[in-house]
Parts: structure tokens; sequence; C-alpha cells
């Protein structure tokens, strides 16, 4: 994990620096900031009824006691692990997010109630192979939903 900063640097040599205002350098996810961005910008608030955006939160339970128990790269391994099941689960058609610390976010657009709880259970499914603490998931879809 300590060369984990220096991989992703390597890997966004030559990039547009002001990209990475948008992005989380530990996790490679999409940041707040650009969430708001994308919110305001992308999403057609007048046609949800036919096409419908959920949202997952996914929230690390008593992240600061891993951190204290194993130190931070051990919590840094484990936001790195959380990342890469939701680029997985999002497929193509979600946005992963890093919110805040150990909160995250799968934006999922034109995604109905039904699909995005089956999303959030494959979210839980995989973290918690190997994550032995809590996780909270929390799904709020706007829209026609139920069809």
């Amino acid at each position: 994990m300590k060369y984990q900063k220096l991989l992703y640097f390597l890997q966004n040599v030559g990039r547009d620096p002001s990209s990475l205002m948008l992005e989380d350098y530990l996790t490679g996810l999409k940041n707040r900031r650009f969430l708001l961005h994308y919110l305001k910008k992308s999403i057609a608030w007048d046609t949800l009824d036919k096409q419908p955006v959920s949202l997952l939160v996914i929230d690390i339970d008593y992240f600061k006691r891993i951190n204290d128990q194993y130190g931070s790269s051990v919590g840094d391994q484990v936001l790195v692990h959380v990342a890469k099941i939701l680029k997985k689960v999002a497929g193509k058609r979600g946005i992963p997010v890093l919110n805040a610390g150990d909160e995250f976010m799968l934006l999922l657009p034109d995604v109905k109630k039904h699909n995005a709880l089956i999303n959030a259970a494959e979210i839980i499914e995989h973290i918690t192979e190997k994550l032995t603490e809590s996780l909270s998931v929390a799904v709020c879809c706007i829209g026609k939903v139920l069809k």
C-alpha cells in the first residue's frame, strides 16, 4: 500500500491536472465536487418519470477503529478495496463516488428501485467477504421506481 500514491501518479502522468480536482487520489473514484456538478448539469430533473435516478450511500461503520487498531495504511487498503467493488458493481452505467472519509456513493442514472436494491445487496455481499466491520447502505430512488 505504500506504493499506492506512486502507482496512481505514474498512471496519471500526462493527464489534465484539473481532472484530479474531481477525483480522489487514493481510490481513483470521483469525488463530491464531481457529484454535485454532475447532479446540476447532467440529470434531467424534469424527465425523472421516464428516467429515474437511484443513489446508494455506503458507509463503513467504525472505520476509525480500523485506522486506530491496524494503522492508516490498512485503512487505505480498505478504502481501495471498497472502491474496486463499487467500480465493478457500477459497470458502465453507474458512477462510484468517494463522498467523504469512509462514505461512498453510487449514482445510478436510469436505474429503478428494484435494480438499485440488487446492486446494494451485491455491494454488501462483496464487501463483507473481507471486511469484518459492519456496513450501512441506504438506497434512494427518484422518479417512477415501481415498474
